[in-house]
């Protein structure tokens, strides 16, 4: 048999307690349109069925890995992924969200076009009442060194279904990283903020980055409790 010769992505996905996204989000990601994907749903100790939902989903699917581990928090289940990972690049997906259909062909492509290290996208804000908010991206092709400006100088247009915006918010699931980038870098023990940090030290070195100036990532938006 032919050996698959197109780029392996692993997309991390840490779950606790989101049995009633759970079937979305995993639908998502292994219905794309680009299939060569190692998909490592690590479960952060649920306590409702999304362990069941997880296993479930691993015996159909043969690119689907489950860990179990002891609560950690998000940061220490994405380092059990990026631990055992063996892709070309790295996703993450959270496991209240979903993505479109497209979102790694596509992001992919752009790395691939741009001879670029990461790539990141827009997104949209979802609820439960079916409203989305888009969040409208029309960033350049950056580097490390001019990116930052875009985190600090953000002008913010808001109309009646979309906020327009072309700073960074810094959210690592709307980011396909190189492997080779996240080697040596893990997530702090942060309730808040990880995501930026990672984010942070992830381009503090020479890093050529593309934008996908599309929302293809769905970021839901679960109520008040």
């Amino acid at each position: 048999m032919e050996k698959n010769l197109k780029p392996l992505i692993s997309i991390l996905v840490p779950v606790h307690n989101t049995q009633k996204y759970l079937e979305a989000c995993l639908t998502s990601i292994k219905n794309q349109t680009y299939n060569n994907l190692e998909i490592i749903c690590i479960d952060d100790c649920s306590t409702d069925s999304s362990y069941e939902i997880l296993k479930e989903y691993e015996r159909k699917d043969n690119r689907i890995k489950v860990i179990h581990k002891a609560n950690a928090g998000v940061g220490e289940a994405r380092n059990s992924g990026l631990d055992v990972a063996t892709g070309d690049y790295i996703g993450f997906v959270d496991s209240d969200d979903f993505i479109d259909e497209n979102f790694y062909e596509k992001m992919l492509n752009s790395i691939i076009e741009n001879n670029a290290d990461l790539c990141m996208c827009g997104y949209k804000y979802i609820y439960d009442n079916g409203e989305k908010i888009y969040i409208e991206k029309n960033l350049p092709n950056v580097n490390s060194k001019t990116i930052f400006k875009y985190f600090f100088e953000t002008n913010i247009v808001k109309s009646k279904n979309a906020i327009v915006s072309d700073g960074i918010a810094g959210f690592v699931v709307r980011l396909l990283v190189k492997s080779s980038l996240v080697k040596n870098i893990r997530f702090k023990k942060f309730v808040i903020a990880e995501d930026l940090l990672f984010l942070l030290t992830l381009i503090k070195d020479d890093v050529k980055i593309c934008v996908v100036n599309e929302n293809l990532y769905n970021y839901y938006i679960r109520p008040r409790i």
